[in-house]
């Protein structure tokens, strides 16, 4: 397994790309995580959690994993990992916070990644030059910190802070968010944190954006029945994995019109999932309890699955597919 790969691990966002809705009653933002938020990059357009530890530990990501051919923490590559690092990321990974730059920005200026769990630094570090070795991997100090990254290409920096904390992304956000957590800096928090309070799950996983850095690029692409992408303001996205598959979120526009236009295509996104399936009950009732809403500037769709939903859905994913693939 090569270096790249660990670093390609520790920068993984799982975004998800459903917007969910009912009457919304929010969990509040506990404390740890308030204070965690208030490290993150202040001008971060994105900000996301995923609590690693509850996910692995979920009966849903067993049914997952037992749809696909192999699973990947099966295969040997990662074991000889596991071995060599002391890093299993289903035991020792507790929780990861993100925060991305999106829009026209320099690569080194992107984001950071701060992960919480169980490491062995010295190992993780012998394995990352024993494995890359046509890369030099060079330290940096500051304050009582190495900070690491490669001769050939400075971009992606990283640092272990305790053998429980683990900085990845940009050198200047690894080194603003130890100014903040000593207390050297008073730098103001992410304005996003009042869009998180909106959030509807906050202990599993979330994803929060400002969206209008990046209409420009919507505007670019051919995505035919979502053009209403293109005025796109906002997106808050949450998932909650205790007794039921649920993603619950939310997104606004800049007009009514163009949420109208976005809640007719998700309806007919639906359809098409529908109509693939017309010969199943079963199939088509559990699409029926995707609950989709529009009110003025906004749209939400909120989604309950049961473990035998998501099992039944994933049996028939090949018929489904390819007409939602057709839908968009």
């Amino acid at each position: 397994m090569l270096t790249r790969t660990f670093l390609s691990f520790i920068l993984i966002i799982s975004l998800v790309t459903i917007f969910t809705s009912c009457e919304k009653v929010t969990q509040q933002i506990p404390q740890s995580m308030e204070a965690q938020l208030a490290l993150l990059p202040a001008d971060a357009n994105a900000l996301g959690y995923v609590n690693v530890k509850k996910v692995h530990e979920s009966d849903f990501v067993n049914t997952f994993l037992d749809s696909a051919q192999t699973s990947p923490f099966a295969e040997k590559e990662y074991q000889d990992f596991v071995k060599a690092t002391g890093l299993d990321v289903q035991k020792d990974i507790n929780e990861v916070y993100f925060a991305v730059k999106l829009g026209e920005l320099p690569r080194e200026k992107v984001g950071l990644v701060v992960i919480n769990g169980n490491f062995d630094p010295v190992k993780i570090i012998e394995y990352i030059r024993k494995e890359s070795k046509s890369h030099v991997l060079n330290e940096d100090s500051y304050d009582d910190y190495t900070i690491y990254k490669f001769a050939e290409d400075d971009t992606i920096t990283f640092s272990f802070i305790s053998n429980a904390i683990l900085l990845a992304g940009s050198e200047d956000n690894i080194t603003a968010w130890i100014d903040k957590s000593s207390g050297k800096s008073n730098q103001s928090a992410n304005e996003l944190i009042t869009q998180v309070e909106k959030i509807k799950y906050k202990d599993t996983a979330w994803f929060t954006m400002d969206a209008s850095l990046i209409t420009e690029e919507l505007k670019k692409k051919d995505i035919k029945k979502f053009k209403s992408l293109e005025s796109l303001k906002s997106i808050n996205l949450s998932i909650n994995l205790i007794d039921k598959f649920k993603f619950f979120g939310e997104s606004e526009f800049s007009s009514g019109e163009q949420a109208e236009l976005f809640y007719d295509a998700i309806k007919g996104f639906i359809a098409a999932g529908k109509l693939s399936t017309s010969d199943d009950r079963e199939i088509v009732d559990i699409l029926n309890s995707i609950t989709v809403n529009h009110e003025n500037e906004q749209v939400t769709i909120n989604i309950e699955f049961t473990k035998e939903d998501i099992k039944k859905l994933l049996d028939k994913k090949d018929s489904i597919a390819p007409n939602i693939l057709t839908a968009l």
